[in-house]
């Protein structure tokens, strides 16, 4: 049961705009598909471990540090995520009720690629229907775009809206692909 009030949670939150949207009568409950980018790729990673029946999942980018139980230490700076091991039980609790096809979008330059490919290989492994696409020099959130970054670390993230063009139309036709009998 989502908790209310000063307790509701990003999950709650998305929880209740999937229940708002399916109940919309002009939309097929059916064919709602979720997509998400960085800590969004998270919550729609919670999202289908909590509601089964979503059509398809894309998480651009994500950053699914709740959801695989990662640990980060206290205190003051960035944490290096690069290296960040999953929490087994944890991981292994929130994959297993997931039926919902995911797609993950990740580039070459993102330093949670390791997360990233950490999640596609468990959800892999729990026999999930998961697919993983790698843009070359990608960085963490290419797939919204060049969002008028001044990237110098990127001397070449001028092509990647090429590619942030191409992750959409590979979205579009992952959600149109997608069906219930393939889960």
């Amino acid at each position: 049961m989502p908790s209310s009030g000063a307790n509701a949670t990003a999950i709650d939150d998305g929880l209740a705009v999937i229940d708002f949207v399916k109940r919309l009568p002009y939309v097929d409950g059916s064919r709602v598909s979720l997509y998400g980018v960085s800590l969004g790729g998270n919550l729609v990673a919670y999202l289908v471990s909590k509601v089964p029946t979503i059509h398809a999942a894309i998480l651009g980018a994500p950053a699914p540090i709740w959801f695989l139980g990662v640990q980060t230490p206290a205190g003051g700076g960035r944490p290096d995520l690069s290296k960040a091991t999953p929490d087994p039980a944890v991981a292994e609790a929130n994959i297993a009720p997931i039926r919902t096809p995911v797609l993950i979008l990740v580039g070459t330059e993102d330093r949670l690629i390791t997360m990233a490919t950490t999640l596609h290989d468990l959800l892999q492994k729990a026999g999930k229907p998961v697919r993983m696409d790698v843009y070359e020099h990608g960085y963490h959130d290419f797939v919204l775009g060049p969002q008028g970054q001044d990237r110098k670390d990127l001397p070449r993230g001028e092509v990647l809206l090429g590619g942030a063009l191409e992750a959409l139309d590979l979205s579009v036709s992952f959600v149109k692909a997608a069906s219930p009998g393939a889960r």
